[in-house]
């Protein structure tokens, strides 16, 4: 088993995907007891393609997701738009999903309140990240996660595919990791 991971992992071409396969290995260290966690990547998450506000619609008395914020490799158009559907589901459902990939909670509630708070994921997000995000008024984009790569990580020279940090958590440059 060690020697096929090995191969998978010098077969890894995106930076980003290798960061979070090395990340998921060193996952596997963390004591549930006594909290101990040990991981030298740790400060590697996905960041999302928006940041979303949550309300209570007062007609549907359902909750409402509204894009607060657009990510620099993200339409800029999104920002104070609700969000329909997303991949044609509810969704509280996909928010459900990507709340439960960082989870340390049981209670689904208290696992979407945690992402809420910090909305960026530890692990890999459906579909490698990429998804498809209806709104109100039948606009539909294709948006995707992005690698947030830790300044150090910089150094790792062009097996890597890896320019320089700004670049990088802002989309451009010709070397970004996916």
């Amino acid at each position: 088993e060690i020697d096929m991971m090995e191969m998978e992992l010098r077969s890894e071409t995106s930076a980003g995907m290798l960061a979070l396969k090395l990340m998921g290995m060193f996952g596997k260290f963390q004591d549930a007891h006594t909290g101990m966690y040990v991981n030298p990547l740790m400060r590697t998450v996905i960041a999302p393609p928006f940041a979303i506000d949550v309300s209570l619609d007062p007609t549907t008395e359902s909750m409402q997701f509204t894009i607060s914020a657009s990510a620099p490799w993200s339409p800029g158009a999104l920002v104070g738009k609700v969000i329909h559907s997303i991949n044609g589901g509810a969704p509280l459902d996909y928010f459900l999903e990507i709340a439960r990939i960082s989870a340390i909670d049981k209670s689904p509630g208290t696992q979407l309140n945690r992402y809420l708070r910090k909305q960026w994921l530890t692990g890999v997000p459906p579909a490698k990240g990429s998804f498809s995000v209806t709104l109100e008024g039948g606009d539909t984009y294709e948006v995707s996660w992005k690698v947030f790569i830790q300044e150090e990580a910089c150094g790792l020279g062009d097996d890597f595919r890896i320019c320089s940090r700004v670049e990088q958590l802002n989309g451009g440059g010709p070397n970004i990791a996916d």
